[in-house]
Order: structure tokens, then sequence, then C-alpha cells
């Protein structure tokens, strides 16, 4: 299988060394590069390096994730040289891929937050733009605790991590 190294050293740094923190905030401007940083440390070193987890890829919208991390996943996966049916199983419908150690990946929006509740087997979540994901502070606050509930599963590779990229 080939791999490629992340591009983004000081991101893939930044990530490695905040590995036992809950809790991971990434700031930057468009074309920083924390997406693409995400992605790829998502991948390779979550999705694929571990055992027994699951990973879940949001945005406010479900065409929103689609058209954002959804298609930037596919596009590091094709570079790693990973490909659906070889590496993974995919379900284009319901936004899901499961890698070949039987971890999955999924993507959703957050229309309803409280139809996530009942997702089992999350460890991992990434949050693409959180800022627009509630109207008001109460709002926002009350839909990150939910989130912060959905990743529970057990993780015997660590601590079960929320990133969310500004």
């Amino acid at each position: 299988m080939k791999m490629t190294i992340l591009r983004n050293k000081k991101i893939s740094d930044f990530l490695t060394a905040n590995k036992n923190k809950r809790i991971i905030h990434l700031w930057g401007g468009g074309s920083s590069g924390k997406s693409h940083g995400i992605a790829q440390y998502l991948i390779r070193y979550k999705w694929l390096g571990e055992k027994g987890i699951g990973i879940i890829a949001l945005r406010k919208v479900r065409p929103a994730v689609r058209q954002s991390c959804w298609k930037l996943i596919h596009y590091w996966l094709d570079k790693m040289g990973l490909k659906a049916g070889t590496h993974y199983k995919e379900n284009k419908s319901e936004m899901e891929l499961v890698a070949y150690n039987g971890n999955i990946f999924r993507f959703d929006g957050l229309d309803n937050i409280y139809k996530k509740r009942s997702i089992e087997g999350i460890n991992y979540v990434w949050i693409e733009e959180p800022a627009a994901i509630g109207h008001d502070a109460a709002f926002a606050e009350r839909d990150f605790l939910q989130l912060d509930m959905l990743c529970r599963a057990p993780n015997q590779n660590g601590v079960n991590q929320i990133f969310l990229t500004y």
C-alpha cells in the first residue's frame, strides 16, 4: 500500500503532541492547510493506524459535508494510493467508509443533532466550520454537548477526541 507522508508537518506535529487532549481546535485562514492536515492525520493515524475505532466528520448540513470533508478524504485516499474495494469498502449513499481493518469513517450533517445521539462506536469527531452550527451561544453549546456525548465509545488506543477546524 502506497502511503504519502503528511504534507503539513506543523499540523501533524501539533496533533501528535496533543494526542491525549479531548478537544483540539485548529484555526486558520482559507488555504492554511488545517482541513487537509486533519484529513491526512485521521486517515493515516486513526482510521488506518488504530484498532476498533469509529470517526465521524460533520458540518452543518449533509450537502456541505459531502462537498468538503467527503471529497477531501477521497482526495487523500487517492493520493495515498488507497482504492475502494481493495483497501476499504464504500457506501456512497450513507457516506460511510469501512477500512480493511474494520474501522469506520462516517460523514453527516448536523441538521438534527438529536438524531446523532443513537450513533454508536464513535471515538473521533471532526467538526468542519463549527461556527456555522449554531446561531447563538446557547444553541451552539447545547449542540456541542450532544457531540461530546456522541464521542464516547471505548478506545483501546487512547483518548477519544473532538477536532474542530475553523
